[in-house]
């Protein structure tokens, strides 16, 4: 069963992502900077971005729906094996 919906703008607010949330991405969020994460669902708003960096990644079960950007820079989205 899914729980709450998370929302980020520049910090998360309503608690933290796991696989039990909904996320809305509002701003930019980097994995690099912010930090990987899980998600039941992620939504990216218009005018938001998501950079998924090397070496980082996200993992979501249920899907992405975005109106704004999402970013996979090479190596991203894996495991760097550490």
């Amino acid at each position: 069963t899914v729980g709450k919906t998370v929302v980020f703008t520049t910090v998360w607010v309503g608690g933290l992502p796991n696989l039990n949330t909904n996320i809305v991405i509002n701003g930019n969020y980097s994995t690099s900077v912010n930090g990987n994460f899980e998600a039941c669902s992620c939504t990216i708003n218009a005018g938001a971005k998501l950079t998924i960096d090397a070496f980082s990644y996200m993992k979501v079960q249920n899907g992405i729906s975005s109106q704004g950007n999402l970013v996979v820079e090479s190596d991203g989205g894996g495991n760097s094996g550490k």
